[in-house]
């Protein structure tokens, strides 16, 4: 039982861990776009007929 205990407890380490720095990755991405900008993604001729 302790080693299923144990296992349980580094795969939500794992786990919580991964989730931590995606969110990082996520939330440092959105700043950089935010302060910097896109201009590529900034231009109509590139946005297409949708736009």
């Amino acid at each position: 039982m302790e080693l299923l205990t144990d296992a349980l407890y580094w795969i939500g380490a794992v786990t919580v861990a991964w989730v931590s720095v995606s969110s990082l990755c996520c939330l440092l991405n959105g700043i950089r776009v935010w302060i910097v900008g896109n201009g590529n993604l900034m231009r109509a001729a590139k946005l297409g007929k949708w736009a």
